[in-house]
């Protein structure tokens, strides 16, 4: 009995299609690596870019008017404190204080006169007083003995009143020609120095600026989300791009105590914080770098490459390679940065997974050819 003709055809569909299902697919080429135990670190990483701060900078000001009449130290020299930088024309102040200190003396003498005075009337005006009283001295020279003494002790005592006087107006002469030497207030470097030889400065114009760099800060944010998560205290680490690949060290040393609108971040709301760096000669004030703070840190776990995990949330995965075969398979996750991931549960140590999640083709169940492989 011959079979029909559509039956004929549909085995032979049936037949083509059960072909290509047993036929060997191509693999998917993908690059792998393998799960790791190793350090994980939970972090907080900046909302803007952080700069480079000297912790004592300051810019140093003229206090009184003058002419500049010596520059003794250029931008990027290393100063002193107490080292003079600037120095005003001071001719005039010099004349101010050689004129106090004659004032000085001349009180000093009137003092030295009017004590000698005293020294005199005062026994005179006690031998009058006693004769007065034995009848042998008028009422008349008793007042005038007692008045003489009298007026030589007020005269020293106005004496005294003008050496005070004097040593003042030799005290502020004495100030304000300290003025006229601009000196640095702390041991640093200059990093500017404003004027030149003839210029006139007026008070409060700027003279230079002085930095400490033995000891710097950075002044960076961090999202106001991530306020809860960091203290005083926590170990940070930064990059910069003048020195790609090394991570220098610090601590946090200052958190803002109020969030505020960060102008380069638009709407967003950031909250200000400073990081104490470790002491590194490579370090330069203003440049700039990324601040991530460890908000901590586990050794020892399972790890994979954060870029390797699929989903968001509690629904996360990965593909792992067994004996060739794509499985997409559940993992938990703990501890998680940019670079790397804690896994929890889902995944052993040696196990395969793929590291290249754009390769064409990805999906359970596929077969999986290896290409350079990424560690293992």
């Amino acid at each position: 009995m011959r079979l029909p003709r559509w039956i004929l055809f549909l085995l032979l569909v049936v037949a083509v299609v059960a072909a290509a299902a047993m036929w060997p697919k191509s693999p998917v080429h993908v690059r792998a690596m393998a799960v790791r135990r190793g350090q994980v670190e939970d972090v907080v990483t900046s909302a803007t870019s952080g700069e480079i701060k000297s912790v004592h900078e300051t810019e140093v000001r003229a206090e009184i008017a003058g002419t500049v009449v010596a520059v003794k130290a250029r931008r990027g020299d290393a100063v002193k404190k107490g080292q003079v930088v600037i120095a005003l024309d001071a001719a005039e102040l010099d004349g101010r204080i050689v004129e106090a200190r004659a004032q000085v003396a001349a009180a000093q003498a009137a003092l030295a006169q009017s004590q000698a005075q005293e020294a005199s009337a005062t026994p005179v005006a006690a031998r009058v007083a006693r004769l007065a009283r034995q009848g042998a001295a008028t009422q008349d020279a008793l007042d005038r003995a007692s008045a003489e003494a009298q007026a030589a002790r007020a005269a020293e005592a106005a004496a005294r009143a003008q050496i005070a006087e004097a040593q003042a107006g030799l005290q502020l002469a004495e100030i304000a020609r300290r003025k006229a030497d601009l000196a640095a207030p702390f041991d640093g470097v200059l990093q500017q120095v404003f004027p030149e030889v003839g210029a006139s400065l007026a008070p409060g114009a700027p003279a230079f600026d002085v930095l400490d760099v033995s000891a710097a800060r950075i002044e960076t944010t961090i999202d106001e989300a991530d306020a809860a998560r960091i203290r005083v205290g926590q170990p940070a680490e930064m990059t910069l791009d003048a020195y790609p690949g090394v991570r220098f060290h610090g601590t946090v040393s200052l958190i803002a105590p109020a969030v505020a609108p960060d102008p380069r971040l638009g709407t967003t709301r950031s909250l200000p914080i400073w990081v104490a760096v470790d002491p590194d000669p490579r370090l330069r004030i203003g440049m700039s770098c990324t601040v991530e703070i460890i908000v901590s840190r586990k050794q020892g776990v399972l790890w994979v490459p954060s870029q390797v995990i699929i989903g968001r949330g509690a629904e996360r995965s990965v593909f792992r390679i067994d004996a060739g075969v794509l499985h997409k398979v559940p993992v938990e996750v703990g501890l998680s940065n940019w670079e790397r991931t804690e896994v929890v549960s889902g995944l052993s140590e040696g196990d395969r997974v793929v590291a290249s999640l754009d390769s064409p083709g990805l999906k359970d169940g596929v077969i999986a050819a290896e290409g350079q492989p990424d560690g293992g």
